[in-house]
């Protein structure tokens, strides 16, 4: 576990595993309801959050930095911080990328496209 608000990162050992994480209860989310995110395996190095390029269990404006300095090769990431990087699931870091994960993180769009 990484975080109180977002994510569970554990190592896989196999071709499935089970996951289930949720948001705490907030002032924005007083229920603590569950979280929607893309989850995808990456071999056995762990979970990632699509968007979540930092890999600090949150989406925040500071992603959106790191894929836009990305995009401009300006800034190396991991293969993992790669994958959560590229939000629209083109294989590549680009400006929109960038984009979008800015959108999502000041709540102006509920999912990537």
């Amino acid at each position: 576990y990484n975080d109180e608000n977002y994510v569970l990162r554990t190592p896989v050992s196999g071709p499935r595993a089970e996951l289930t994480f949720g948001q705490a209860a907030d002032e924005e989310n007083p229920s603590g309801d569950p979280v929607p995110a893309k989850v995808e395996i990456v071999g056995s190095a762990g979970v990632y959050i699509t968007g979540d390029v930092s890999g600090d269990g949150k989406i925040l404006a500071d992603d959106a930095r790191l894929a836009l300095r990305c995009s401009a090769r300006l800034e190396t990431l991991s293969a993992e911080q790669e994958k959560a990087a590229d939000v629209n699931g083109d294989g590549k870091v680009l400006a929109d990328d960038a984009r979008q994960i800015l959108r999502y993180s000041a709540k102006l769009q509920s999912k990537f496209e």
